[in-house]
């Protein structure tokens, strides 16, 4: 992954929403994802699941949160049986 950064233009932030086509998301397996959500939203990122908590989907705890700089990371935590 490469991070490209433009200096000396006009800045404005971009909002990206979940369901606007072509929106970016970086999905991560994680171990502990009440612990991270915790540190993350101590950092300024928002959750920005339903209700902003994670979701259970079978097996999986999932949360999608947005970080301060406007990246959505999907946060993937599998229960083992």
């Amino acid at each position: 992954m490469s991070l490209i950064e433009f200096k000396g233009i006009y800045r404005q932030p971009l909002g990206p929403r979940l369901q606007d086509p072509g929106m970016t998301m970086l999905q991560l397996m994680v171990r502990d994802l009440d612990s991270l959500l915790k540190r993350l939203k101590a950092g300024g990122a928002n959750i920005v699941s339903v209700g902003g908590e994670p979701v259970a989907m079978g097996p999986l705890r999932l949360a999608v949160v947005r970080d301060p700089n406007n990246l959505f990371l999907e946060l993937i935590e599998r229960r083992l049986p």
